[in-house]
């Protein structure tokens, strides 16, 4: 199982998968999210380890993007600040693409059209 401890403010985890051990920063001070996320890392590498699909490679950007915003608007931080990432520069890229196929290939094809599409500072 995938372990949390805290340094300082921060918590780090420790995943042993295969007796290979892989530890880091959560970035985060919550506890609960950072149980979260290294609960998810394990299971990212025990897909990988077993060649396991995940539910996101049949989804497409579009569709994550939809879940997203209906949880979101149900956060408190968007409810106290009513604020969310736009989708107009992105989506016409990424629209149709499987979440498994964005790559970093993907996101520096991407790159140009944002900076074609973005007014220069004054």
């Amino acid at each position: 199982m995938a372990s949390v401890y805290k340094r300082g403010k921060v918590w780090y985890y420790e995943v042993c998968i295969s007796n290979k051990r892989y530890q880091g920063s959560t970035r985060t001070a919550d506890k609960r999210l950072a149980q979260t996320f290294a609960n998810s890392l394990e299971t990212d590498l025990v897909r990988r380890k077993f060649n396991i699909p995940t539910n996101a490679s049949k989804k497409s950007f579009q569709e994550c993007y939809q879940e997203y915003l209906k949880g979101i608007l149900h956060s408190e931080t968007w409810m106290r600040e009513k604020t969310h990432t736009s989708p107009a520069h992105f989506m016409p890229v990424f629209k149709n693409m499987n979440v498994a196929d964005i790559d970093r290939s993907a996101i520096k094809a991407y790159q140009p059209v944002i900076l074609l599409r973005t007014p220069p500072l004054r």
